[in-house]
């Protein structure tokens, strides 16, 4: 829809009436050519005085049928000294917000021009195995930060085409979005509304403005998660991907190996520095940065290394056993470091420990360190069993 105009005449405004009877509007929303507008939506609505500062209330609404006529009968008064305002909003035509007070001073025959659309084209570049090729899209824009409406448009019958490898190495998929002039923000998400592609805020969208935004999530990290020793596959190893750079849509990622230890995280911005930790139990986490591949690039397989582990009892000098809740064992590694409550019976455990790296053992009685602290090198998947004494 290009820059058009909607004509708004209010036929009837119950401004004669007495404070106790609505507001009543009657009228006709009509284009530029003098044909009805459908569906636009007439309100009244004042500041409310509880909640947020603009937060608006609602004395009533209206929609325009086939023919363009309302009719708009307020539900409740306002209050004493509240400023009323008409509102009226057609999405991709435009939008307009007038006092009731210059409403009434203009009489029972008032036209109202609504400003154009400003448009935003998307233009989403995707991986041949994108999950979004054939997910439904859609848009959520809220027109002004004060404005009681929001709307949410179904993407789904988006123009696709195949591209050839040697372009993009996958999809791409265009749309068109008018949105009202004044736009506050607008967010692209999937077919869950936690999956936000991407997202802007404080447009400052003037009529007939156009914007275009390239979406570019051609990503696609794939690597197999092996074992550093035998460099057999590791099934259901866990992986995080932390971008580095603040973009508009998520910057973290979470998948899972499958049972041949393939990893493969689809729909992420090429090109940009990420974090790849990657770790399970049993397991040692391990974490490398790097630049996000494109759609055709491989990552080399990804070794992690075995665990150790510390099973482990603690005495005094005459041989007594000492634990419970007071007791704790603390390992440090570097700047890093773990504590695990001591048995009763002075038995303690400590798992998931990274091999060839030193660590540091010592044991705390209500947060004040007791005895000396031991230095410890562990191998993959080790077990190692080792007395205390304090």
């Amino acid at each position: 829809m290009l820059q058009q105009l909607a004509l708004l005449t209010l036929l009837t405004i119950g401004a004669e009436a007495e404070p106790s009877d609505p507001i009543v509007l009657e009228g006709r929303v009509v284009g530029p050519d003098e044909r009805p507008v459908e569906g636009a939506v007439v309100c009244l609505m004042y500041e409310c005085e509880d909640g947020w500062p603009g937060d608006r209330c609602y004395l009533g609404s209206a929609r325009s049928d086939e023919n363009g006529c309302f009719r708009l009968v307020a539900s409740r008064e306002a209050p004493d000294g509240a400023s009323i305002e008409l509102q009226v909003v057609q999405f991709g035509v435009g939008q307009l917000r007038l006092p009731f007070a210059e409403v009434k001073k203009l009489g029972q025959q008032l036209e109202l021009a609504l400003d154009p659309p400003a448009t935003v084209e998307l233009v989403l570049l995707l991986s041949r195995e994108s999950e979004l090729v054939d997910q439904d899209l859609f848009v959520q824009a809220t027109p002004l930060p004060e404005t009681p409406f929001s709307w949410i448009m179904k993407l789904s019958e988006l123009p696709m085409q195949v591209l050839e490898p040697t372009k993009v190495g996958g999809h791409i998929r265009r749309a068109r979005i008018d949105l009202i002039p004044g736009a506050a923000s607008f967010r692209v998400i999937g077919r869950h509304s936690s999956v936000v592609i991407h997202r802007e805020a404080d447009l400052g969208l003037e009529p007939g403005d156009h914007r275009r935004r390239m979406i570019d999530l051609s990503g696609r990290i794939r690597f197999r998660v092996v074992d550093q020793h035998t460099r057999a596959p590791v099934p259901k190893a866990e992986i995080r991907t932390l971008l580095l750079e603040e973009g508009p849509g998520p910057n973290e990622y979470k998948a899972q190996a499958d049972e041949n230890g393939l990893v493969t995280i689809l729909d992420v911005p090429p090109h940009q520095q990420c974090v790849i930790q990657v770790g399970k139990y049993g397991y040692s986490w391990t974490s490398l940065v790097m630049q996000v591949p494109g759609p055709a690039e491989e990552l080399e397989d990804i070794a992690i290394e075995r665990s150790a582990m510390i099973i482990g009892t603690v005495h005094l000098p005459n041989g007594r056993k000492i634990g419970g809740d007071d007791v704790r064992a603390i390992v440090e590694v570097g700047d890093d470091w773990d504590a695990i409550q001591v048995s009763r019976k002075g038995g303690f455990r400590l798992e998931d420990l990274p091999p060839g790296v030193q660590l540091e053992i010592h044991f705390e009685i209500n947060g004040d360190p007791i005895g000396e602290p031991q230095e410890i090198v562990l191998k993959p998947g080790e077990k190692r069993r080792i007395t205390f004494e304090l």
